[in-house]
Parts: structure tokens; C-alpha cells; sequence
């Protein structure tokens, strides 16, 4: 937790910005975002999904937060999909659970180490 911690207070150093883009960090459980509907524009989760507990009620709980035409990306190395997961480690698995929640489009990325989903409501 010191390490996720450190690297949130040096995400919320200005320095680190470009432009004018304003980012929200928050340090929550994905399967209790405090927030109101529709306030994110994008959400990313990295090397994580595979830890969530109800990967349908979180993907779900994302879709909920997106603005319309909101972005949710995944990316993940395949190796740890395949050896955390039980389910969901197909790409089709994936496309139809992203869809089920609500995504009106989903596009998989892959090369021979990674995989990235992107969900767009």
C-alpha cells in the first residue's frame, strides 16, 4: 500500500501534467466508487482485473461512472490472465462480458505479451 500510495501523491504533483487536462485520482475500491453517474471520461485499470472479486459487478459499476461515449481500458499481460483467471481469460469471454454490461463497443488489442480491452459506452 506505501508504494500505491507514494505514487499517488507524485500522479497529483502539477509538474507531472500537460496542458490543460484535469485528472481526478482516486485511491477506492472499484467496487465502491463514491461517485456520482456518468463523471469519468475515461477509466483505465492495469495488471488488476484478475484480482477483482466480481469481475461482472466492477466492469459493471465502471460503466456506471463513464460519461456517454466514456473509454474503459483493461490491459494486462496474457501470462497473468491465463494464471489468476478461471473465467473471462478468452478474448471472446471478455467481449461479451464488456457488451453484457453495457459497452457499445469493444475492440481487443493483442501481440504476444499483452492484451488490452477498450470499452466505449
Amino acid at each position: 500500500m506505501g508504494l500505491l500510495n507514494a505514487l499517488i501523491e507524485q500522479a497529483k504533483n502539477p509538474r507531472g501534467f500537460v496542458g490543460n487536462i484535469m485528472i481526478k485520482i482516486m485511491n477506492q475500491a472499484h467496487t465502491s466508487i463514491t461517485v456520482q453517474r456518468w463523471i469519468f471520461g475515461t477509466i483505465t485499470a492495469t495488471q488488476t482485473h484478475y484480482f477483482w472479486p466480481d469481475l461482472e459487478q466492477d466492469i459493471s459499476e465502471a460503466f456506471r461512472v463513464l460519461i456517454a461515449g466514456g473509454t474503459f481500458v483493461i490491459i494486462s499481460e496474457i501470462y497473468k490472465i491465463n494464471y489468476h483467471m478461471k473465467q473471462f481469460t478468452k478474448n471472446e469471454e471478455m467481449e461479451q462480458l464488456l457488451r453484457k454490461s453495457g459497452f457499445q463497443t469493444v475492440n481487443i488489442h493483442e501481440n504476444n505479451k499483452w492484451r488490452c480491452y477498450v470499452g466505449k459506452k
